[in-house]
């Protein structure tokens, strides 16, 4: 709020510079400056500026009107010229001083007695300032934390507005004192050092040194008092003050110091009630936040280990399900993980491993009948059979009914303990930006001149951070470079600034590191000839913080249950991604969830790939998925091979991290397309000859050979494609 106060306090004493036969030299260019920085101004501007020539320069008037009319006109000429992107804007700060010397030279033929060579000087000097004040301020956006050039822009046009002051005395109260105290306690409270006294001793050698008015001598000390961060301080001066009075033979005015007690009073009312934002302790601040999440993060982890104690309290000796988990884990990893037919294996039977390695461990008599095309590929058979009766001779007599109950809600605990450890690890293992910055960064923005609607912290970790600011009355192509540069201040990291969205008046924008590829796609897919629905089922999205996913899953079987199986996993995907956690993590959590819907028996591959735009680089996640394929620029072929079983089966869920270079093309697919080829060498060329067409075009083409050429057997066909290039 002092900071209206003050605009409005300068408008109205700058017009009362004209006094001193200069003209309009410090009004303008500082009108032009404000509405300039932000055109809301205009109100704080103009009705002071009105006010002051109406009660102390009537005869000013209708100059007064001319200057404001040709400012407005020109700010919304130039506002034109920047949506229609005129290339002469880039000179705009000197055209804009051109302006003021013009204006400047058309006032001086309402002026008279001045010195037209004295005037022409003054003219100069008066763009010489604006161009100085834009110098100021454009340092102040590439170095928003730097207190000090804010300091200088209110140091300097303080100054003129109490030079302006000087001119008035009301009931023998010189207003110059008045507010030259007024804006020594602003320094002193505002900024603590130097600077506050140096004001103070700026305004003593004008106001006594060439004025002659005694009272300034108590500026400089106002001053430094008001530097000490006392609540009696107020009381402090006035004694000293009533004290001035009573001395005898004193030359000091009494209407003068009396004066200077009313405005001490009048600005401790203001610092204390209006205030919009005061300063908080950085330390504190950040010592607050860091207690608040560690606490929170202890809690939640004495919660996860009450549900432990829970199942443990509670769960049989040997329960079914967990020996027969171990039981499938230890046949895959005695007899599939060397065998040298394992990568081919999984990719034809996927998601019927579990199923033929549980009936086994079951004893179950029809289970060679069941599944025949196993039976027959696997040449380690007799050797898992083996295994299986050497886990436990008495499997076959579990009665998986017994206690199944009771089993599943434990499994269910142990599964939503695990998870809530590895989200309270995963949050509490990345390094966060200061909070105490990014809050000053809301407080510079505002400064700055912006009217922030909405301020968001949404992810603050150091490689991970999403800030939303909500600003009104803005075109997003004009503040963009601003917003950037004012961020990196206090961010201190590479960082883009994107247009989130625009509503009625406000537009949105993300805060987040810095995006150094683009990225283009196209998807498609086909249904197996027989059937209604695909089972596969897709994602392609960019991610509020910037981050790319797309994501294929394919479900058990064929149909409306395949598709419903792999709809849910991707649904579920979707919304775990958002959480503010790894992919790693979140992936693992999910699995760890389908892990104990053994009793549901419903399974789903998931190929899905995240791009981190930051880095550059693509990570791959597999469980179950068929292999995908990244085309070089310069024709060299890279190939991202599943290793594991689908979700839920696997205890962990592996990453391969590829370096994505300008040019890369991604191709992910169901098993319907790249493993359904019988020919896979000459669809490798294929692509290589139509990798430089439009990703949805590539895909589109993908489908259309697969339907056209030998195929091993008809299945569902889902594709995605994905474009590499260097951002803009």
């Amino acid at each position: 709020m002092l900071k209206i106060i003050n605009i409005i306090l300068i408008f109205f004493f700058i017009p009362i510079t004209i006094e001193y036969k200069v003209g309009y030299i410090f009004l303008i260019p500082t009108i032009l400056f404000y509405l300039k920085k932000d055109f809301k101004n205009i109100y704080y501007i103009y009705i002071p500026i009105l006010l002051s020539t109406i009660l102390f320069s009537f005869k000013n008037s209708l100059t007064i009107l001319f200057i404001l009319g040709s400012i407005t006109g020109y700010y919304f000429l130039i506002n034109h010229f920047k949506k229609r992107k005129y290339k002469f804007l880039k000179y705009e700060i000197l055209i804009n001083a051109g302006t003021i010397f013009l204006l400047n030279i058309i006032s001086y033929l309402f002026i008279t007695k001045i010195n037209f060579f004295i005037f022409f000087f003054c003219s100069l000097v008066s763009s010489m300032l604006y161009i100085y004040f834009e110098k100021l301020l454009d340092k102040l956006i590439h170095d928003a934390s730097n207190k000090q050039t804010i300091l200088y822009l209110d140091f300097i046009i303080s100054i003129i507005s109490v030079i302006g002051a000087l001119k008035i005395n009301i009931l023998n109260i010189n207003l110059g004192l008045l507010l030259s105290a007024f804006f020594s306690m602003y320094f002193s409270k505002s900024y603590k050092n130097i600077f506050s006294p140096v004001f103070g001793t700026v305004a003593l050698l004008i106001g006594y040194g060439i004025f002659k008015i005694p009272e300034f001598m108590f500026v400089p000390i106002i001053s430094g008092l008001y530097l000490v961060d006392n609540m009696f301080i107020m009381l402090v001066t006035n004694i000293l003050l009533v004290f001035s009075v009573f001395i005898p033979n004193s030359i000091y005015d009494t209407s003068n110091l009396l004066g200077l007690m009313g405005i001490t009073i009048v600005f401790e009312i203001l610092n204390t009630y209006l205030i919009e934002s005061k300063k908080y302790n950085h330390e504190v601040t950040e010592q607050i936040y860091e207690k608040i999440q560690n606490s929170t993060s202890t809690e939640i982890l004495n919660f996860a280990l009450f549900l432990d104690k829970f199942s443990n309290t509670f769960k049989n000796p040997k329960e079914y399900n967990e020996r027969l988990s171990d039981g499938i884990k230890t046949i895959v990893q005695t007899h599939c993980i060397n065998c040298p037919k394992s990568k081919e294996c999984f990719e034809l039977h996927k998601t019927d491993l579990y199923h033929i390695f549980k009936d086994i461990l079951l004893s179950k008599e029809d289970y060679k009948e069941t599944n025949p095309k196993f039976n027959s590929y696997c040449n380690k058979i007799s050797s898992i059979e083996q295994t299986s009766k050497l886990l436990d001779k008495n499997f076959s007599k579990i009665n998986p009914k017994e206690n199944l109950n009771n089993n599943t809600l434990i499994a269910q605990i142990n599964a939503l303990s695990n998870t809530i450890k590895k989200y309270v690890l995963d949050i509490n293992s990345k390094k966060e930006l200061s909070y105490y910055e990014l809050m000053l960064l809301k407080q510079a923005l505002s400064e700055y001149g912006f009217d922030i609607t909405y301020y968001e912290i949404v992810k603050q970790y150091e490689d991970d951070f999403l800030i939303t600011i909500g600003i009104k009355n803005k075109q997003f192509d004009d503040i963009k470079n601003i917003i950037e540069t004012i961020s990196k201040s206090y961010i201190l990291k590479e960082l883009s600034v994107i247009l989130y969205k625009e509503e009625n008046k406000n537009i949105y924008i993300n805060i987040l590191p810095k995006i150094k590829i683009d990225i283009t796609y196209g998807f498609g897919s086909l249904t197996a000839e027989e059937l209604d629905i695909c089972g596969d089922n897709y994602l392609v999205k960019e991610m509020k913080n910037g981050r790319f996913i797309s994501a294929i899953s394919d479900g058990m079987g064929k149909g409306y249950r395949a598709f419903y199986e792999s709809d849910m996993t991707l649904k579920l995907i979707e919304d775990i991604i958002k959480l503010n956690i790894s992919s790693d993590t979140a992936l693992e959590i999910l699995n760890t969830f389908y892990s104990v819907q053994d009793y549901l028996e419903q399974y789903a591959t998931l190929d899905f790939l995240e791009i981190n735009r930051y880095e550059k680089v693509a990570n791959f996640y597999k469980m179950g998925a068929t292999t995908s394929y990244v085309f070089k620029k310069n024709g060299n072929l890279v190939k991202i091979i599943n290793k594991n079983l689908p979700f839920g089966i696997d205890d962990e869920v592996d990453m391969y991290s590829y370096q994505l270079e300008s040019g890369d093309l991604i191709l992910m697919s169901s098993d319907g397309i790249f493993e359904n080829i019988v020919n896979v060498d000459d669809f490798e060329d294929f692509i290589n000859n139509i990798k430089n067409y439009p990703p949805q075009r590539i895909v589109y083409e993908i489908l259309n050979y697969t339907i056209s050429h030998k195929i091993k057997a008809k299945d569902d066909m889902s594709v995605i494609a994905l474009k590499i290039q260097n951002a803009a």
